[in-house]
């Protein structure tokens, strides 16, 4: 009989997206097989040209935290962040908002990914968008509001979040 990541190694060369999530995981943890971070980026993106917006979210954060063989790259990791979060990966959200609040000139930025964060049901993010808050000015905290409005219409428009009634 066929181990576990025998099992799952076919089905993700097979192309199946689970598989290939699956299999990315167990390398990106070491899960049942050595720690890997080459063969578990190759297979979240594999699976990310699929679709799918977490693999898409660990491939930013690869990026960002150097984990690729090109050590780390911002710039890769933020397309990486924003194709997750068009796809309503609420991580990615999130990570945007601390990378662009690393520069005054991007705080309206961060001040939209944060607010997108919080609407979407987070409640700790309160004191990064104070923070930020207190940096822009009221005409970029109206845009950033009107942008982050935008945004979360656009997601659940193209059915990538579903709002829960209470």
């Amino acid at each position: 009989m066929d181990s576990e990541l025998d099992k799952v190694k076919k089905e993700a060369e097979e192309g199946y997206l689970g598989a290939q999530c699956r299999l990315a995981s167990m390398h990106f943890e070491g899960e049942g097989v050595p720690q890997d971070d080459q063969k578990a980026f190759k297979w979240f993106r594999k699976a990310a040209k699929q679709g799918h917006a977490d693999a898409q979210f660990h491939m930013g954060w690869m990026h960002e935290m150097g984990r690729t063989k090109n050590g780390p790259n911002e710039k890769e990791a933020i397309v990486c962040y924003i194709k997750a979060s068009k796809l309503g990966c609420i991580k990615s959200f999130y990570h945007l908002g601390l990378v662009f609040a690393k520069d005054k000139k991007t705080y309206d930025r961060a001040y939209t990914y944060f607010l997108l964060v919080r609407w979407l049901g987070e409640e700790d993010i309160d004191q990064s968008l104070n923070t930020i808050k207190k940096l822009i000015t009221e005409a970029e905290l109206s845009a950033a509001k009107s942008k982050a409005a935008d945004r979360l219409t656009e997601l659940i428009v193209n059915g990538h979040i579903q709002l829960k009634h209470q």
